[in-house]
């Protein structure tokens, strides 16, 4: 018996294959009729347009998928599959589908083995079937019954292939190849040169050969794929006379882009823990001066000083230009571990009289991601204190007064005194909570110094994402957890001062990322 499959909430769908004149609207008349629609978040790209939906009601989600996949939506036929992030999940291939069958029928056939997280079948531009598609289940389980139960049956006439979906990348990995590309050899040699000397390894077919700026390469295609492996495995890396010959196999420009990427992903990878950003360098220190203070940690790999041109004039009026250090440099070490040591060391000592700071390298992205986060962060924490310069939030709440004191704002508890260097002491504002409100408290005030940061989060989290949406709810949760924790449970046990903090931190990210467009489509509001 098919085990149920476990539901997230909120339930989530992706609607892909949208024609660009859809709008939220138009979606959100054809999912009411299933249930309470929570979010809707509808993206128009160059290329694409899609859409992910969040439904209140987990088990909606099958009953959409099952009903709208494959409808034709201003003339296109939509795909809605349901998000599902189990890393065990399979896809499978189906080819020779009659020509009449839509994906909610293959969806139907296929949903005998196992919970359906996607299906589709392929069409061109004018809208007929391709006679192939793709399922994808929750589990290689099911997806394991469903090639061995339908692999072979024939469906209204139609004979079914059903095979694993390999990705197109390791369809041309796995292909046989038997054209090699070459390189490294003398411009003065023929096509009759090359093919003599790799004729040793096999019968060769054909040869090619070209000539770029002084520059020679050429191609040579082999009768067998063995043949080729042969020579590719015995004359790459062979040195002739006052050259080196360059051998591999013949990649198309797909498989290319590929491999240099996943090359260049891995570099990536070894930068991050063996290179060193080094920043506050003396102008003074050239390269083989920081490649003796960095020796003494490991072996340098290599090693760059970022330079800027400086222009001055002599007492002729002749303009001279000469490199000066803008002291940040780059030093990649051979070994993670060197790399690890001269961090550490670094930091600890006066190079020129000058403190260095010393850190590991990141990429660019990733650096701009937390700069932009620390950038957040400091806007928040900024709003929250009353003192110069600062705004207080219009929607903040004020605390009844006691035994004759002033009424003070709640988040006030840190305004800095007017007196230079004194800090205000609290004011001493009792911790009421309100236990009857419109929604249920769900935190009793006499537990709250029992409560960890994880524990108001989980409290937190789904309230915010109630009111906002998945790009941001991580971000404005943080930002809410960095208050007092006894503010932070009244912002739980009231959701009307949860709103009006959740707008003010959205008001803080839309300054912080004014000069970020995309992030600023993301705002609710």
């Amino acid at each position: 018996m098919q085990p149920k499959p476990v539901a997230r909430i909120p339930a989530q769908l992706y609607l892909g294959g949208l024609e660009s004149s859809v709008k939220e609207t138009d979606l959100y008349a054809l999912l009411k009729r299933f249930g309470e629609v929570s979010h809707i978040q509808l993206k128009h790209l160059a290329k694409a347009s899609y859409a992910f939906v969040a439904l209140k009601d987990p088990e909606v989600a099958l009953a959409v998928q099952k009903d709208l996949n494959g409808l034709e939506l201003h003339g296109k036929r939509i795909q809605v599959s349901r998000i599902f992030d189990n890393k065990n999940s399979a896809n499978i291939f189906v080819k020779s589908i009659p020509e009449n069958i839509t994906p909610k029928d293959l969806g139907e056939l296929f949903g005998k083995y196992g919970s359906v997280i996607s299906c589709k079948v392929c069409y061109d531009d004018s809208g007929k079937s391709l006679g192939y598609g793709f399922v994808q289940y929750e589990s290689t389980e099911y997806s394991e019954a469903a090639i061995k139960n339908m692999n072979g049956k024939v469906w209204q006439g139609s004979e079914l292939h059903v095979q694993y979906f390999m990705p197109f990348s390791s369809r041309i990995s796995n292909t046989v190849n038997s054209n090699l590309y070459i390189r490294g050899f003398p411009p003065a040699y023929s096509e009759e040169d090359l093919k003599s000397i790799f004729a040793q390894y096999g019968q060769v077919l054909s040869v090619a050969k070209m000539q770029d700026n002084g520059r020679a390469y050429g191609f040579v295609c082999f009768s067998s794929a063995e043949e080729a492996r042969l020579a590719c495995e015995q004359k790459n890396g062979d040195q002739e006379k006052e050259f080196v010959w360059y051998v591999t196999p013949h990649m198309n420009k797909i498989h290319r882009k590929k491999m240099l990427r996943e090359q260049y992903l891995n570099q990536v990878e070894e930068w991050k823990k063996k290179n060193l950003y080094i920043r506050n360098l003396d102008k003074s220190i050239d390269e083989a001066r920081l490649v003796d203070i960095c020796r003494a940690y490991g072996q340098v790999k290599s090693l760059k000083i970022c330079k800027m041109e400086n222009i001055k004039y002599d007492s002729d009026g002749n303009c001279i230009k000469e490199p000066i250090s803008k002291e940040i440099a780059y030093v990649l070490f051979e070994n993670e571990a060197s790399a690890n040591v001269a961090l550490s060391e670094l930091q600890k000592k006066l190079i020129e009289g000058k403190k260095l700071y010393v850190a590991k390298w990141k990429p660019r992205d990733a650096l701009r991601k937390l700069i932009n986060h620390s950038k957040v962060q400091k806007a928040f924490k900024f709003s929250q204190v009353a003192g110069r310069g600062a705004y207080m939030p219009r929607a903040m709440p004020l605390m009844p007064p006691m035994m004759g004191k002033p009424i003070v704002p709640f988040n006030n508890f840190h305004q800095m005194a007017r007196g230079r260097g004194q800090r205000a002491v609290p004011p001493q504002v009792p911790q009421i909570i309100p236990m009857e409100i419109k929604n249920k408290a769900v935190i009793n005030p006499g537990n709250i110094e029992t409560l960890t940061t994880r524990d108001l989060g989980e409290k937190l989290y789904p309230m915010v994402l109630k009111q906002t949406n998945s790009f941001i709810v991580g971000k404005i949760t943080g930002m809410l957890l960095e208050m007092d924790k006894i503010e932070v449970v009244q912002l739980i046990n009231d959701e009307g001062r949860l709103t009006a903090r959740v707008r003010e931190a959205v008001e803080v990210l839309r300054k912080a990322w004014v000069n970020d467009k995309n992030a600023l489509s993301q705002l609710p509001y």
